[in-house]
């Protein structure tokens, strides 16, 4: 798997590194050349990778350098731009083990983009209808002018801006702040994928104490929240698999959702919260309702295989248990917030 920075960053000599991703020397890039480039060394998805090739291979067997240089930009380890409908995965260890990643998520229409890899900070910008995994992120995440997405987020500080309709199943160690947005939704993180353990540990995130419903809102109004919460047997366990790593189930490290999970209080915050000392309301929204009988969260299921659906697949209420495949209990790190 790479280590350090993404060969398709700023890159200058093409034909040198066409040449590193044409395995079998024969001028074109097959679907096995970029499966074994693209999949295993940078850790990008299957479905990604063969939607590559079949859309820049015109009538030969692969894809020839001009046609890798003038798409290179789909190819962008750390920006997903201008995407429709398309399922995008970065695998555990695709951003090269370095430190101080920033992401940015762009412009993209009914996408699933799942960033199973640590950033230290994440933008998701302009997105209509798309749902979003954004790993343990060691700084902030910012999710600005976005419509009808479901966002699944572990990060350290969290803001939103200008967003309608959407839900945040949210960890994060500081208050989140919502501005300029309507009908907005919140529940606990609640994802799972092979690696999720070990990147929590490595972020120092406490998975046992969350600020997700400890909402600051900027255009607070005495009258309402502009936010409210996710009733449990609406939610869902986004779980996350890999084709090539059939032996890797998904691991969860948050607690699992329940009613009383959703109705607690938030923890008290040791921290300053930074905000103005304006005297903004902030009410906040009532409880869930209570779930039907036979109802809870349900399990939405995604792999990365070359055929996968974007959305996944979500499973029935009662067609299996939504507690996780791997669940890890993490100690407490001693400079979690």
């Amino acid at each position: 798997r790479l280590q350090g920075k993404s060969p398709f960053l700023r890159q200058k000599d093409w034909p040198t590194l066409f040449k590193e991703m044409d395995a079998d020397g024969d001028g074109l890039l097959g679907l096995d050349d970029l499966k074994v480039y693209l999949g295993e060394y940078l850790g990008y998805g299957l479905a990604e990778t063969t939607s590559f090739h079949k859309a820049h291979r015109g009538n030969a067997e692969g894809v020839p350098l001009e046609e890798l240089k003038k798409n290179s930009e789909e190819l962008e380890a750390y920006c997903v731009r201008d995407r429709m409908r398309r399922l995008i995965v970065r695998k555990p260890g695709a951003f090269g083990g370095i430190e101080g990643v920033d992401c940015h998520i762009e412009g993209c229409v009914d996408c699933t983009v799942l960033l199973c890899d640590r950033t230290a900070e994440c933008f998701a910008d302009d997105l209509v209808n798309c749902r979003v995994l954004v790993a343990p992120c060691s700084s902030s995440t910012f999710v600005r002018n976005c419509s009808g997405c479901t966002f699944w987020v572990a990060t350290k500080q969290f803001r939103t801006r200008d967003c309608t309709n959407c839900t945040f199943y949210l960890h994060c160690h500081t208050e989140p702040i919502i501005e300029t947005s309507t009908d907005i939704r919140f529940a606990p993180f609640a994802a799972e994928y092979p690696g999720v353990a070990a990147h929590f540990a490595e972020a120092k995130f406490n998975p046992e104490r969350n600020f997700w419903s400890a909402i600051y809102d900027f255009n607070g109004r005495a009258d309402g929240a502009n936010w409210r919460f996710q009733p449990l047997d609406d939610c869902e366990v986004l779980s996350i698999s890999f084709v090539d790593c059939p032996n890797d189930v998904p691991q969860a490290v948050a607690p699992p959702l329940t009613q009383e999970l959703l109705t607690a209080a938030p923890p008290r915050s040791e921290e300053g919260s930074g905000h103005s000392v304006a005297n903004v309301p902030q009410p906040r929204p009532p409880p869930p309702p209570v779930p039907r009988p036979g109802r809870g969260p349900r399990r939405r299921c995604v792999d990365d295989s070359e055929d996968a659906a974007r959305e996944g697949r979500l499973e029935d209420w009662g067609s299996s248990d939504v507690a996780p495949s791997a669940s890890v209990v993490l100690s407490a790190p001693a400079a979690a917030a």
